[in-house]
């Protein structure tokens, strides 16, 4: 029972810190773009030691990756109100809005 619960913290710890790591990158790229930003200034935006970055994701390229998958499927997410809307105009207007 303890290993479940030791397993479910690490696993928590584990998601929370990608989440981190993801977000900080979200504004170093944008910031910077891919060829600025450096492994070292999202470390510092997340307020993590650069090894812990790396653990979780090994190069920059990666980590880009993970990044431009979480904004395409925000708006992929967001195209969903195509399917309810009453015409192209009101369907753009709420996507934008999404």
């Amino acid at each position: 029972m303890i290993l479940s619960t030791q397993r479910n913290q690490s696993g928590s710890k584990r998601i929370e810190n990608e989440a981190l790591i993801i977000t900080a990158a979200e504004k170093i790229f944008a910031d910077m773009g891919y060829a600025g930003a450096t492994m070292q200034q999202i470390a510092d935006a997340a307020g993590l030691p650069k090894a812990n970055l790396h653990y979780y994701f090994p190069t920059k390229e990666i980590l880009y990756r993970n990044v431009i998958d979480k904004i395409f499927n925000l708006w992929l997410e967001a195209a969903d109100i195509f399917e309810s809307a009453q015409g192209p105009k009101d369907g753009l207007s709420s996507y934008i809005d999404a």
